[in-house]
């Protein structure tokens, strides 16, 4: 999830193999330890990209899935610290 620019691909290729989906649940996450103040710009954009890019992008492409296919479909976020 980390590679937000793959997702759609891979979100693609999900329903090719399984015929479409109903139900998405976002659990992935992570966090880079340390001072904010000296937290780097790169572990910044990780953080956001895995926590809520990922979650975005993917919850697009279910929606735009479930829409197509004129059916109906459940979407679970899952946040944790830890």
């Amino acid at each position: 999830m980390s590679q937000v620019e793959k997702i759609d691909d891979m979100f693609a290729e999900i329903i090719d193999d399984t015929g479409g989906i109903d139900i998405l649940v976002n659990n992935a996450g992570g966090t880079r330890r340390g001072p904010a103040e000296t937290l780097s710009m790169e572990d910044w954009n990780f953080i956001i990209n895995l926590n809520m890019t990922a979650v975005f992008k993917l919850c697009q492409a279910f929606a735009r899935e479930r829409i197509k296919a004129t059916k109906k479909g459940k979407i679970v976020n899952i946040a944790s610290i830890m």
